[in-house]
């Protein structure tokens, strides 16, 4: 099992995928949308974007607000999606969002 020190190594700028996600992200998203819906409890610049990693692989992400709703955007590498996706053991249906039944 991994510790967090290990995690955020994974998932921080001295990781190389990490870094190139986040930069593809800043690339084609105006990261500049906060969302203004929690605003008064962020006392950092660029909270509502971060790397994360789940089932399938790590991603970049972006919470952004746009007619009084939040949004989340994400960008993963597709190449290695698509592969993880198609592999075998992968059951789609309890690995992704699927599974969670939001309605």
């Amino acid at each position: 099992m991994k510790n967090s020190k290990q995690i955020d190594g994974e998932l921080g700028p001295d990781n190389a995928e990490a870094r190139d996600l986040m930069n593809v992200l800043h690339s084609l998203v105006d990261t500049s949308q906060h969302s203004q819906l929690d605003l008064e409890d962020i006392d950092e610049e660029f909270t509502n974007t971060g790397v994360g990693k789940d089932t399938i692989s790590k991603y970049s992400f972006a919470i952004l607000e746009a007619g009084g709703k939040e949004y989340l955007v994400q960008v993963r590498d597709k190449k290695l999606y698509d592969q993880i996706l198609k592999g075998p053991g992968f059951n789609k249906f309890s690995n992704t969002a699927e599974s969670l039944r939001i309605h």
